[in-house]
Formats: C-alpha cells, sequence, structure tokens
C-alpha cells in the first residue's frame, strides 16, 4: 500500500510540473515562478543589432544603416539607438545628417550620439567612406530604460552646474528611479580643465562611485566640426549623459597601455593645462630628466621640426604620447590610482620650458611619468573588453551589446595595419556581441581604486551590457 501510494504521489507531482510548464495552471499567484519567467524574460526581450554605411550621400547612408540595424532586430521595436558618424563637409551637413536619422528612427526612439574621428568601429571593421561614415546601435528591450539627459555646456556659469543639470534630466527623463543609475554613459565637448569639474557635478546627484563612461566628439581635422546629438536637438558644445537602469548584467572596461615609472613629482606651478614647474624647476627640464635627456637630445636634433624649424605638434606627439604624464591621486585611507594626461610641447613651451598637457593638472597635485610602446596598447585591446565582461560577470558571447571609445591620441601610436585589427580583436573577445566604437577626444571612466570618474587622455573605454 505505502509503495502504491508513493507512486501515486510521484504521478501526481510529474502531472503537476506539466500543467505548470504547458500553462494549464494559472502561475499569477505564484512567487517562485514569477521569479523564473522574469529570469526567462530578460534572455528574450532585449536585442541589440548594429547597421552601418559609408555611402557618400547622408540620406542614403542613413537609410542603409537604420535598415541594417533594423532587420537584425527582426520584429522587435527599439527603443534607443546609439549613432557614432564622421563629420561631414560643413556643420550644415552635419545637422542635415542628424535630422535624417531622427526621422527614420521615429520621435518613439531616444538616441545619444556623436562624431568620430577618422571612422565607425563595429564588429565588421573600421567604416571610412570618401564622404564620412555612420554606424547605429540599435537597443530592443523591457529590462532597460534609457533616461537622456542634455545642455549645452556654453549656457552655464559652471561645468559643475552643468553636470548638475544634465545628469538630473537624464534622471527625469528616465522616470525618476529612486536609485543611482547603473551606468551613465557620458558624450561631451573636450574642455580641457572643465571636464573633471563636469564629472564633480554629476557626482553630487549619482554619487563619485556611480559608473560614468564615455568620451568626447572629435572630426577628422580637429576643426571645430565635431557634434553631439540626442533624438531632440544637435550641439558642438554639448553634453549628454544617458543613464541606464536595468536589471542585466553590465560591466566596463578603462585602461591605458602604460607602465607606471618610479619618476615622480608635485607640479608647483600650473595653469591647469601649461605646467611651469615640477618640484619648483623648470617643467620641461624636469620632464626630459625623467626620460634620461632623450628629449632635448631629439630637439636639438632636429627631429621634431617641421620645414618652417618650428616644432611639429604631429611630430613631437609621436615621442611624448609614449611617455605621458600620470596624475597621481592618493585617498586619506592609503589608495592609490593614477590616469593619463597627454604632454605635447609647441616651439614657445619649449623655449619657455613649460609642458603642455590636455587634461587638467593644476598646481600642487602629485603627477609621474608613464612609459609604453604600441605593443603595449594593442595588448590593452584585447584586456579591455575582456575586463568588462569579467564585472558583468558575463562569458564571451552572453552580452547583449557594447559601446566603445578610443582615444585618437592612442590611436595615432598604433601602426594603421595594427589598428586596423582592433575591431576584429573587440568582436573575438567579446563573442560576436553587437558593439560600436568612436575614436574621441578625451575619455571618462571611473577609476576603481580611488572611487571616483575622471577624464583622462590615452584611454580606451568599453561598456557591455547582458
Amino acid at each position: 500500500m505505502v509503495m502504491k501510494i508513493s507512486r501515486l504521489l510521484i504521478i501526481g507531482y510529474i502531472l503537476i510540473i506539466f500543467l505548470f510548464s504547458s500553462g494549464c495552471i494559472d502561475q499569477s499567484d505564484n512567487k517562485l515562478n514569477l521569479e523564473s519567467i522574469k529570469h526567462s524574460s530578460d534572455a528574450v526581450t532585449t536585442m541589440a543589432s548594429v547597421g552601418w554605411s559609408i555611402e557618400e550621400n547622408y540620406v542614403d547612408a542613413v537609410s542603409e544603416a537604420v535598415t541594417m540595424a533594423r532587420q537584425g532586430l527582426g520584429n522587435e521595436t527599439p527603443i534607443f539607438a546609439y549613432v557614432v558618424l564622421t563629420a561631414r563637409s560643413s556643420s550644415e551637413e552635419n545637422n542635415d545628417t542628424a535630422d535624417e536619422i531622427r526621422r527614420q528612427l521615429g520621435p518613439e526612439v531616444k538616441m545619444a550620439g556623436m562624431t568620430t574621428k577618422l571612422g565607425v568601429m563595429t564588429n565588421d571593421g573600421i567604416h571610412v567612406g570618401q564622404n564620412g561614415s555612420i554606424g547605429i546601435l540599435l537597443v530592443a528591450s523591457k529590462n532597460i530604460t534609457f533616461g537622456v539627459g542634455e545642455v549645452d555646456l556654453e549656457d552655464f556659469d559652471t561645468p559643475e552646474e552643468a553636470g548638475n543639470t544634465a545628469i538630473n534630466n537624464a534622471i527625469e527623463d528616465a522616470g525618476n528611479p529612486d536609485s543611482p543609475p547603473n551606468m551613465t554613459l557620458y558624450i561631451g565637448t573636450t574642455r580641457r580643465g572643465d571636464d573633471m569639474r563636469i564629472l564633480d557635478g554629476i557626482a553630487e546627484v549619482i554619487g563619485a562611485e556611480s559608473p560614468v563612461i564615455g568620451g568626447s566628439a572629435s572630426d577628422d581635422k580637429i576643426s571645430g566640426l565635431w557634434m553631439q546629438l540626442t533624438h531632440r536637438k544637435s550641439y558642438d558644445s554639448g553634453l549628454i549623459l544617458v543613464a541606464v537602469y536595468t536589471n542585466l548584467k553590465n560591466g566596463w572596461g578603462f585602461e591605458t597601455g602604460y607602465k607606471l615609472t618610479d619618476n615622480k613629482g608635485i607640479a608647483t606651478i600650473s595653469d591647469g593645462y601649461l605646467i611651469s614647474e615640477i618640484d619648483n624647476q623648470p617643467a620641461l627640464d624636469v620632464y626630459d630628466e625623467w626620460l634620461n635627456g632623450e628629449l632635448y637630445q631629439k630637439l636639438n636634433a632636429g627631429e621634431f621640426n617641421d620645414e618652417s624649424g618650428n616644432i611639429s605638434f604631429d611630430l613631437i606627439k609621436e615621442f611624448t604620447l609614449l611617455n605621458p604624464v600620470a596624475r597621481v591621486l592618493r585617498t586619506e585611507d592609503g589608495r592609490i590610482g593614477h590616469y593619463t594626461v597627454s604632454p605635447i610641447p609647441s616651439t614657445e613651451d619649449v623655449a619657455s620650458k613649460k609642458l603642455r598637457v590636455f587634461a587638467e593638472i593644476q598646481e600642487g597635485w602629485e603627477i609621474a611619468l608613464y612609459r609604453g610602446t604600441w605593443q603595449t596598447h594593442m595588448n590593452r585591446v584585447e584586456t579591455i573588453p575582456s575586463n568588462a565582461l569579467e564585472r558583468a560577470g558575463l562569458d564571451p558571447g552572453e552580452g547583449m551589446f557594447g559601446i566603445m571609445q578610443f582615444c585618437n591620441g592612442l590611436r595615432s601610436q598604433i601602426p594603421s595595419e595594427e589598428f586596423e585589427k582592433v575591431p576584429a580583436i573587440t568582436d573575438d573577445v567579446l563573442g560576436g556581441v553587437p558593439f560600436i566604437g568612436a575614436i574621441t577626444g578625451g575619455e571618462h571612466g571611473p577609476l576603481h581604486e580611488i572611487g571616483r570618474n575622471v577624464n583622462a587622455n590615452l584611454i580606451e573605454c568599453m561598456v557591455v551590457m547582458g
């Protein structure tokens, strides 16, 4: 009798499992099953796809990129677009292209985007057209809420106020959730000194440790044709923040390819971007001493001179960007972090023995010497997306999408035939997860060692959602 009852109980248990799995029993009041449905839903209600084009006519280019991206989503409806495009021949054509993107995406799709320097990166490679290129990442999701906040930096008295307003606008656009965003995507304008204070203004709202990651718009000749754009408006001095709220896994990578040396000092006189003295000595003398006299040797040999005998920006940076400055940050509890700042002195700077830098270095800040090679940078092309996956707790192929910013200064140090491998390496590390990438003019991201976000140079950064 006991055996028969046991068999009946087993049969009954199997029948109940069958009825639940086939939908014959209402599970609406079953918390466990609701949780199961939720996790199952996470896997099927977020999709992403990338489209791109190098068509010369901007209407045709937008159409090809949007069509390709939509086809990758199947029947899913996009809610967000991340757009990367090279600048066209004029601001008017840039604005016309942005308007065409808005028209073809439609008013229901939130958008954030920027111009890039020398090409758009996707899983398929680096796309460089005769009259520009464009890439569009489309996201369809019930698991992610995107809030887009935007301001024109010229409208604010202080950078802190601009950052504060932009992140509040982004949070409001996301529906005013009670908690900080899981991540904030940053699209900006290079301000050379104000960027850190913009980040401080953001931190006043969401906290210093909430990740803010991205880069500043650029254009091929850095001639003022850069642009930031949203589904509402286009800017040439804009700040766009995308507050991302999600129950999906997410992670980031934010690194440079340099090794910190033992050469350190204090910027004793600096106006923020022109260092006059390090340890009370002429800044360029100290920098040259850190380099064992190699800088002055090359200067005296005329290795950096242009046809007029002046120092060529492009020639000298080939050397100095392999030997950049590191800003060293120390917390009260003993933690240490550091990030990269580009030093590129001009003819006038050399004459006055000053060191010009392209991210903020104020008086009293501790700095050091970084050293690296293009090979060390290429090594980071693999480790940075790998770090993003690891922080997200994802294996290759498990993510939904990725967004990359790659510093133009860093790109310039890598031979072109090697840099062309960057998208393929990234695609391989991510395991085929669709991604889009821009070549940027200054990067922003978490310095997790000290618990704050920073503005730096010569950085690659990657965001992964999954």
